[in-house]
């Protein structure tokens, strides 16, 4: 497993050789905190890590499977120094996240209820972002926001990593066929989703409790 350059590198290097050098600096988030919209504000708890979820990704492959994920949800819903959130887009995520919000006490869903400029607000106010390789890993990286991110049929290798987020809060397992594919957009050939499957929540409680603690 070799580590590719990662995409800001590429964008860096075009503008070099246009003689317009771009010095990255990925210890430095790109966007200050943003003003919480007011109807968000009272959401925040002031005595515990405010935590988003977003557990969606555009390809199936990139997600973790949905029992798995509400397992993740029942254990960090028990630690009483934590106020999670969860965050999606789309009428069926909203459904399914409505769903989980009922089902579990103390966590609050965000989605559907806030425009994408507001939301941008919110995340950029969180403790932590638990996300998948998807957008959400990003637009959190932008302001500096720690992401715990779980990988399957992709890679944080393939360049695609979240600005300024150490390689050691990716989760995810070895496996001699990841990745399958740079973007996640292929379906798995060994047809078990072994990736996602095969990684176990407890990877992802532990990472987030080694950043809380």
């Amino acid at each position: 497993m070799i580590q590719l350059k990662s995409s800001f590198q590429r964008y860096a290097d075009v503008f070099a050789e246009l003689d317009l050098p771009v010095a990255l600096n990925t210890a430095q988030p790109i966007f200050a905190k943003q003003l919480l919209p007011t109807a968000a504000a009272h959401l925040f708890s002031k005595t515990k890590k405010n935590i988003c979820i977003a557990p969606f990704a555009k390809h199936q492959e990139k997600m973790y499977p949905v029992e798995k994920t509400k397992g993740v949800l029942k254990e960090l819903s028990a630690q009483n120094n934590l106020q999670l959130f969860l965050l999606g887009g789309g009428k069926k995520e909203v459904l399914v996240l409505n769903e989980w919000e009922k089902e579990f006490s103390g966590i609050i869903n965000l989605a559907g209820k806030f425009s994408f400029g507001e939301e941008l607000a919110i995340i950029s106010h969180m403790d932590m972002m638990i996300s998948m390789d998807s957008a959400n890993m990003h637009l959190a990286s932008l302001f500096g926001v720690p992401v715990v991110s779980v990988w399957g049929a992709t890679h944080p290798f393939a360049g695609f990593y979240g600005w300024g987020q150490p390689i050691d809060n990716a989760v995810q397992i070895d496996l001699n066929c990841r990745p399958c594919s740079v973007f996640g957009n292929k379906p798995c050939y060994r047809g078990d989703h072994a990736c996602m499957e095969q990684l176990p929540g407890e990877k992802i409680i532990e990472k987030v409790t080694r950043i809380n603690t």
